[in-house]
């Protein structure tokens, strides 16, 4: 049947007309834009996205760069190294880069490399640079009265710090990319007579978002050696990132549960294991390390990377194979291996799309 539309008088047809031309009042459209605005903060409060959790999936990229140990003359020729490490890590498109253990520390021989670099042992190699900065050395010594080895690295503070967390702050902020440090030799900033083995988090901003200390030291690291300061399971720390919050374990730590348990329970999501070996990575030394984040990821149930360092410092060998490793896919299985460099002593940069257990 046909539906029939009212007849309308002329009058009333150029009414109708005219009403359709005239735009919406003003106050309507500002209420439409308030119950909008409302609609999607009622969304948001009941648990859409947010700053702290800005990655639902769990998935980001990391690119882990396995390079070598070595002493650089100049804070433009450490920056020169990172800069071509990082525009290769990139290339990857990781939210994460990570370096390994002890990376800046060798910038304590900044203007004196030739002769540690030759050194047949980096003890040697260490005694040379204190013999060039032999006055500054003395004066902190007798200053505050702590060995001549901290007292070195006391006195070159500024410049390492500045070529360490300058370059790593630029390349950060230049490619809008996480950088994990890797670690080096700095005092701490309330105190500069405590020198710790320290990592550091940089944002895409190119800003320091936190730092942390080295727990359990090597003897090549403590008394005997670097004379460093240990840091404290009291002051670990989980730094918080849009995709996923980050605990950092530095290389002996990661052998200690109490160091990556603290972490969990600070509700670490994913383990960062920058490590330096300061051995040949023979088949005894790779089935100690598999005691090491190998066993940590299966243990606490979280993905994470170990990233060594390489090569050979003042006779010294540095070895490992950087590896990124996800927790068993099923109850009591084997850790799960995501990436792995092909060589122990060689530069390479592997990379990996990780999934957090959430």
């Amino acid at each position: 049947m046909r539906v029939l539309k009212p007849m309308l008088s002329p009058e009333q047809r150029k009414e109708t007309r005219k009403m359709k031309r005239t735009p919406l009042p003003t106050v309507y459209l500002l209420t439409r834009l308030f119950m909008a605005v409302t609609c999607l903060c009622g969304i948001m409060l009941a648990g859409g996205p947010t700053v702290a959790d800005g990655n639902p999936s769990g998935r980001f990229r990391v690119a882990a760069v396995q390079c070598y140990l070595r002493f650089y003359n100049t804070a433009e020729e450490f920056s020169t190294e990172m800069t071509r490490l990082v525009e290769k890590a990139m290339a990857t498109s990781p939210q994460l880069i990570v370096f390994p253990e002890h990376i800046g520390t060798p910038l304590v021989a900044m203007g004196h490399v030739r002769d540690p670099q030759d050194a047949p042992a980096i003890e040697l190699a260490m005694l040379s640079i204190l013999d060039a900065e032999q006055e500054k050395v003395q004066a902190i010594v007798a200053q505050h009265q702590v060995s001549a080895m901290r007292a070195l690295l006391m006195s070159r503070e500024a410049e390492m710090r500045e070529a360490y967390l300058g370059t790593f702050s630029n390349l950060a902020k230049k490619h809008e990319v996480y950088i994990m440090t890797g670690s080096t030799s700095l005092p701490e900033p309330e105190d500069s007579t405590q020198v710790s083995n320290v990592a550091y988090i940089i944002n895409p901003e190119g800003e320091v978002v936190g730092f942390q200390r080295k727990v359990h030291l090597l003897d090549t690291e403590g008394q005997g050696g670097l004379d460093l300061v240990p840091g404290t399971l009291e002051e670990l720390k989980v730094f918080e990132t849009p995709f996923g919050k980050l605990g950092i374990a530095i290389c002996l730590d990661c052998f200690h549960v109490d160091v990556v348990n603290r972490l969990v329970e600070l509700g670490a999501e994913f383990l960062i294991d920058p490590a330096a070996n300061p051995k040949l990575f023979t088949e005894n030394e790779q089935k100690t390390n598999l005691t090491s984040l190998y066993s940590r990821v299966r243990e606490v149930n979280r993905p994470g990377v170990q990233c060594f360092a390489v090569g050979d410092l003042a006779g010294m060998p540095f070895r490992g194979k950087t590896w990124v490793l996800s927790p068993p896919a099923v109850v009591n299985g084997e850790t799960s291996i995501d990436a792995m460099a092909q060589s122990d002593d060689r530069e390479e940069i592997i990379s990996a799309v990780v999934t957090l257990v959430r």
